[in-house]
């Protein structure tokens, strides 16, 4: 195991092949388990321990992720502070990778005074040379959407979801509009294909790969309303539509 605590520097060495490796930084609000071992830190660790094989000057970092929301919620869920959210689960993520003997030589924080350092260094040379400009975000909080709640729940960004909000995109991807229902629509109401009939899965199995099968023939008409196969999304208010991309593909 590579020593997390060590203050001596690992310089770029001149004339030598010098390697930085780093992988995602892991959110401080669970435990890690298997699934982020593998899809997380071990390939970075195998690829540290071949170039350290080789000779070549290497170094291996990575650290826990103290900020955003997820920080938040999860001190909230715990009754106590993000700061003690975020000790209490950066020594439980660094006992869970000294034990599978990830080989970091450092392991960090992004709270640390170091990187706050680093991090404003980085934002404040834009805002100094006026590289930055301001747009504003429409909220999308008191807007009615079309959300697919039958998937299996999956974890992502630490946040278990449980639904996939629909929206239509164009031909090169660059745009992006949610499919919406009528605002007189009923939250909650079931969207329905006319001519289609029967109940939907409470859970579609993925290993089915139903939804994949779908989705192909999800889009959005010439006069921007959403369908299935050439049938409209229809609501008891009427049919769901996208504001202006039209022969959009909806997933």
């Amino acid at each position: 195991m590579g020593d997390l605590n060590q203050t001596a520097p690992k310089l770029p060495v001149p004339g030598k092949r010098n390697v930085l490796i780093t992988s995602a930084l892991p959110y401080v609000n669970n435990v890690p388990h298997l699934g982020n071992i593998i899809g997380c830190v071990l390939s970075a660790d195998v690829f540290a321990r071949y170039c350290r094989l080789r000779g070549y000057n290497t170094i291996y970092i990575c650290g826990t992720d103290e900020y955003g929301t997820t920080t938040e919620t999860k001190a909230m869920e715990e009754n106590c502070t993000p700061q003690e959210i975020c000790d209490k689960y950066h020594a439980l993520h660094k006992e869970v990778y000294d034990w599978f003997d990830i080989s970091f030589d450092k392991f960090g924080r992004t709270s640390t005074p170091e990187q706050t350092e680093v991090c404003q260094a980085i934002f404040k040379k834009p805002w100094e040379n006026n590289w930055l400009s301001e747009k504003p975000m429409q909220q999308d909080g008191d807007r009615l959407v079309c959300v697919l709640c039958n998937l299996k729940p999956a974890t992502m960004r630490g946040i278990k979801s449980h639904a996939m909000v629909l929206a239509a995109s164009n031909n090169d991807h660059t745009k992006v509009e949610l499919v919406e229902p009528p605002k007189s629509a009923t939250v909650g109401e079931r969207v329905t294909f006319p001519g289609f009939t029967g109940e939907p899965d409470d859970v579609l199995n993925p290993k089915k790969k139903v939804w994949e099968t779908l989705q192909v023939d999800l889009h959005s008409d010439a006069n921007l309303v959403a369908c299935y196969k050439d049938i409209p999304l229809t609501t008891c208010a009427g049919i769901c539509k996208v504001s202006s991309i039209s022969n959009g593909s909806i997933r």
